[in-house]
């Protein structure tokens, strides 16, 4: 009788580690996405907060407000976006998420002093691989900011 391992024994056990390493490598990269996603609804919350916090503070007197793209958000001063103002700044996102905008315009202004912003708002950060997987951020209309 042989001691040892046949071929065909180890050419067994290396298929099922294939299939098993392919199979984590699949749910890591679902999961990194999925965070990916979280951290980007933290930041736009963060920019929607501070674009409101500097209207009602009167900064530079004007409103301040934030511009959605599907891969990218800017925040602006005054009451409409210029794109060719030097002090906008814009931040882009991972290429496998997007954002979409419902409301009267893909911009969000707040009003100087009060904060308003005059109609609700709701901005949607999906997944692009997996649209069911979103986030959702409404703005109501005095402003308020949640997440859904």
């Amino acid at each position: 009788m042989k001691k040892g391992f046949s071929v065909i024994e180890i050419l067994i056990v290396i298929g099922i580690i294939g299939v098993l390493s392919a199979v984590a490598v699949v749910n890591f990269n679902g999961s990194k996405i999925t965070k990916i996603r979280q951290i980007t609804t933290n930041n736009i919350v963060f920019a929607l907060e501070k674009q409101k916090s500097f209207a009602e503070a009167g900064k530079g007197g004007l409103s301040q407000g934030i511009k959605f793209d599907e891969n990218s958000y800017t925040t602006f001063s005054g009451s409409s976006y210029n794109a060719s103002d030097l002090t906008n700044e814009t931040l882009e996102i991972d290429s496998n998420i997007g954002i979409s905008v419902e409301g009267a315009t893909s911009s969000v202004i707040f009003s100087r002093i009060t904060g308003d912003v005059g109609g609700a708002s709701t901005i949607t950060i999906y997944e692009k691989n997996d649209v069911t997987k979103k986030t959702t951020i409404t703005i109501g209309s005095l402003g308020d900011i949640s997440v859904l």
